[in-house]
């Protein structure tokens, strides 16, 4: 697994912490919801008057777009990262934790407020 990088306004340091990327299975359930509810539009559409064809013939293709889309989405978010991180400003040592994450990560010291990004290897 490759390191993390700490970019502390310029100042870089490796950062020891971990990260748990969402796996292929979690990115096409995703996708998959997505279809299922524009296909469950369609179905309730059919039953309303005037506008039946037409809104189900949206909907029925943009199932499978938006869950192309979704799944290429969620391909890019991080489900976790944790670690210690030490501040080159205040030399504090604080605790990294994020959820449900898009890269680029950004956040500051808790301490002393300096700005820091949290690089991830692709």
């Amino acid at each position: 697994m490759d390191q993390m990088v700490l970019n502390f306004e310029g100042k870089k340091q490796d950062f020891a912490g971990t990260f748990q990327k969402r796996t292929r299975w979690e990115n096409v359930k995703a996708g998959l919801k997505t279809w299922g509810i524009f296909w469950l539009f369609a179905l309730l559409f059919v039953f309303v008057p005037y506008v039946n064809i037409s809104v189900f013939m949206i909907f029925i293709p943009l199932g499978p777009v938006s869950m192309g889309i979704v799944y290429l989405v969620s391909k890019k978010v991080i489900r976790e990262i944790r670690g210690e991180a030490l501040c080159p400003s205040c030399n504090s040592l604080f605790q990294v934790s994020e959820n449900n994450v898009r890269a680029p990560i950004y956040g500051n010291c808790p301490h002393c407020r300096c700005n820091f990004e949290i690089i991830v290897p692709s």
